[in-house]
């Protein structure tokens, strides 16, 4: 598979099979011609699906039935909606230095509003996470950088 998956036409795919839970019964043997056979899946009525599955296919396949495969998509959807949210909280926000007149546009500075003071928005010092910036806004220590430990570990891949 390559590409972005669409959630929704696999919930459609999983939704119209077979209900499950699917069963595999694994063959392990060999056929009258001396063939290796596959073993057979069932569906969740105990219904004859398919058969001459190869066993760790077969197993692969019940294991990912339409109950299954529902599941992982709404615990998907729901990850996804969570870092949504995260992510929202902990945006990048502009640090102004310059206040607009006191910059080389003078007058003319088309000026921001940032903590009661208007400012240039072309000088820019850094940045800083708009949620960690609340938090912090009674700590000595000064705004948190951009990107945030939050952002980062959304932003990283998992070690170990």
């Amino acid at each position: 598979m390559s590409g972005e998956l669409d959630l929704s036409d696999l919930r459609e795919i999983a939704s119209a099979a077979t209900d499950g839970p699917w069963t595999h019964q694994p063959y392990g043997g060999q056929n009258q011609n001396g063939d290796f056979s596959g073993g057979s899946l069932f569906g969740g009525d105990g219904e004859y699906l398919v058969s001459e599955v190869a066993d760790e296919d077969g197993a692969h396949i019940a294991a990912f039935d339409p109950p299954t495969a529902l599941a992982l998509i709404d615990r998907l959807e729901a990850a996804e909606a969570a870092v949504a949210r995260v992510e929202a909280l902990h945006r990048k926000s502009p640090l102004y230095d310059v206040l607009a007149g006191d910059c080389e546009h003078g007058d003319d500075c088309e000026g921001v509003e940032a903590e009661g003071e208007v400012l240039c928005p072309e000088h820019i010092a850094g940045y800083t996470c708009v949620e960690c910036a609340e938090l912090a806004s009674d700590s000595a220590d000064g705004l948190p950088e951009y990107p945030c430990a939050t952002r980062r570990a959304l932003e990283s891949p998992t070690d170990g």
